[in-house]
């Protein structure tokens, strides 16, 4: 495995963990995107968990390099994508400016990158 692909699956990791952890805690600036988004506060913690499941999947991905369990990272991956592409529709739902989706569009290019960078082996 590449380079990029560890800089970009640790980026990616880090990022997702810590927007997945801060649902989870309820901070304040999460329960408000919950609130705007019209989602119960169950869904988004489920949001978050699966946010900090798929940050472990990559980085298992990343250490399994070559080996069964690599297509963990590669689903966490895929996941996330889903994941991301559900946060920009419920940004433009909400009625977020663009400039509002951009951290959500940035971890969904990642997660496609990883999954490009992974499989250019």
């Amino acid at each position: 495995m590449g380079v990029l692909a560890w800089i970009v699956g640790l980026l990616l990791a880090a990022g997702i963990a810590m927007a997945g952890v801060s649902k989870l805690r309820g901070d304040a600036a999460m329960v408000e995107t919950q609130e705007r988004f019209g989602m119960s506060a169950g869904l988004f913690r489920i949001i978050g968990g699966l946010e900090v499941l798929a940050a472990i999947g990559l980085i298992i991905g990343l250490f399994t390099d070559g080996q069964n369990a690599e297509w963990i990272g590669f689903l966490a991956a895929v996941g996330l994508i889903l994941l991301l592409i559900g946060a920009v529709v419920s940004h433009a739902r909400a009625g977020d400016p663009p400039s509002g989706w951009v951290p959500a569009i940035v971890m969904l290019a990642l997660s496609v990158l990883y999954i490009i960078f992974i499989g250019a082996r």
